[in-house]
């Protein structure tokens, strides 16, 4: 007979590798990956056991100050800005998300870029977008080749697809970002960077 159990933990300081020895099976990359998250405040693992053997089904981290909303670590790069996409960066600087806009065939799109990508013209404008959209699709990144977002794992990335219709990469930050479903409403939110600098990125919104 198959069973439900819930296992929470609230960590003294720093996860170590014996606060997790408690837990029946989470696999071995998956302890080192939570080892490498900083400032986990509380975690919650809810399994299914059949016949004495258990199997994660859920897994939730809450963390830190770090985690919770728009101003994250501010030691992450800042963006890059090029001719093409300076009035989208100086909109985030705003809390403004700037799409372009075909004048020729009314396309709106994204990445910025000098061409409509469906008819080719040059005749462009730059619109501000409501800001919301719906989860595409997503990924849950467990391992970073970059320092910098190493305090970050695990990590959402989705493409969001906007109300207006262009469909774009972001993270989704906030205390339940690790609950992130396809379909999911989400709301553009910025998050700071050095210089005055902001990134675009998403929270989910209640249904």
């Amino acid at each position: 007979m198959k069973q439900l159990s819930l296992w929470s933990f609230t960590p003294a300081g720093p996860l170590a590798a014996k606060d997790l020895k408690s837990l029946p099976s989470i696999g071995r990359t998956t302890q080192r990956d939570l080892r490498l998250i900083k400032g986990i405040r509380e975690l919650s693992i809810l399994f299914v056991s059949d016949n004495g053997s258990f199997m994660p089904l859920k897994l939730k981290a809450k963390i830190g100050e770090a985690g919770k909303g728009d101003k994250l670590n501010q030691k992450l790069p800042s963006p890059i800005v090029n001719a093409d996409s300076k009035v989208y960066w100086d909109g985030a600087r705003e809390d403004r998300l700037m799409i372009r806009r075909c004048k020729n065939c009314g396309e709106k799109h994204f990445l910025p870029r000098h061409l409509c990508p469906s008819c080719w013209s040059e005749d462009l404008e730059w619109i501000q977008s409501s800001g919301r959209g719906i989860v595409h699709s997503y990924t849950v990144i467990r391992r970073t080749p970059m320092e910098a977002f190493r305090s970050r794992i695990p990590y959402i990335v989705a493409l969001i697809d906007l109300e207006e219709g262009p469909r774009m990469m972001a993270n989704v930050i906030g205390e339940t970002a690790l609950e992130t479903k396809i379909g999911d409403l989400v709301e553009v939110c910025f998050e700071d960077r050095q210089d005055g600098a902001k990134v675009p990125q998403f929270r989910r919104l209640k249904a």
